[in-house]
């Protein structure tokens, strides 16, 4: 039945995978839930280096209210975090609320890269991104 179809990845907790790469992703068949939700901490910065990758990918919403990092270590270029809802889903949303950072290393090193996409986006202004 269509509500075992639908689908939910879910974190509330701490997700950490330094230097490393964390996928959540829901995916489901047309016009059926997949829903990604994070109010927790997910980590995969550089130990030394450059940040890790985070994707939180789903085919109808994305809800982000908690902590991405995906900083540089001391010398290195910050990571990519990736909030994605499905563009072919003409009801897709992603809404941010929380915290993303992705800076370079402190000593040196280059920003990451943040992509926050869906057919309707929502970024509230206490969100921070960075």
């Amino acid at each position: 039945d269509r509500a075992s179809i639908n689908t939910l990845v879910e974190n509330r907790r701490l997700v950490q995978a330094d230097g490393g790469l964390v996928i959540l992703s829901a995916q489901s068949a047309h016009d059926l839930v997949g829903k990604v939700v994070n109010t927790g901490v997910v980590q995969a910065g550089g130990i030394s280096t450059d940040g890790g990758v985070v994707r939180l990918v789903a085919s109808s919403t994305v809800e982000h209210s908690g902590s991405i990092s995906v900083d540089a270590g001391a010398n290195g270029k910050g990571g990519t975090v990736l909030a994605i809802a499905d563009l072919a889903n003409p009801v897709s949303r992603t809404n941010i609320s929380g915290s993303i950072s992705a800076k370079g290393g402190a000593q040196s090193g280059d920003g990451g890269f943040i992509e926050t996409s869906a057919n309707r986006l929502k970024i509230v202004d206490g969100a921070r991104i960075d």
